[in-house]
């Protein structure tokens, strides 16, 4: 069951990574980029078999989990920021699904409808800072934001790195656990 475990916790790091990185424009992806970055771009999104060192794995790793730990605060703030508001979560969700399903009855009123995007767009920001972190913590770690992309897409399709990156993070998760 630990193995089970721990895969899903690798795994969702990815998929963590993933979304963010793939849900916002970062400041550098706000650039226009040329016809042959964007080639490559696709080239690595296409390739599955990579080498990766044992540092870039241990390095990938610890990033993750230091992205893990500062995400659930963002999260925690999103939640907060939603919960407070005169809104509330759940109106705040029924309007969201209506936002997504046009051809329902809408019985929203004017000033829930400002309401709704002012935290929209406040939760858009909350999500630029968390994708801001996580890419600020990449760097910290040593690693370049589009080689992490790289191997955290790379993981989801090649079982052998993904057996490396969940033995190293069981690895670190013991470590941490018999430190005082």
């Amino acid at each position: 069951m630990k193995k089970t475990f721990s895969q899903i916790l690798i795994v969702t790091f990815c998929i963590l990574t993933i979304t963010l990185f793939s849900n916002c424009e970062s400041k550098k992806d706000k650039v226009e980029t040329s016809q042959e970055e964007k080639t490559e771009q696709q080239s690595q999104k296409v390739e599955t078999n990579i080498e990766v060192s044992d540092d870039e794995i241990t390095t990938f790793i610890q990033a993750s989990i230091m992205i893990q730990d500062t995400e659930n605060e963002f999260r925690t703030a999103s939640i907060n920021l939603v919960k407070n508001s005169d809104m509330g979560i759940e109106r705040f969700q029924e309007i969201s699904q209506l936002q997504n399903a046009p051809n329902q009855d809408q019985n929203v009123s004017k000033e829930e409808m400002q309401e709704f995007d002012a935290l929209t767009a406040e939760l858009q920001e909350i999500q630029m800072d968390a994708q801001e972190n996580a890419e600020n913590i990449i760097e910290q770690q040593g690693m370049d934001t589009d080689r992490y992309r790289t191997i955290s897409m790379a993981s989801q399709r090649d079982s052998d790195l993904q057996q490396r990156l969940q033995q190293e993070y069981m690895k670190q998760k013991e470590q941490t656990s018999q430190q005082p």
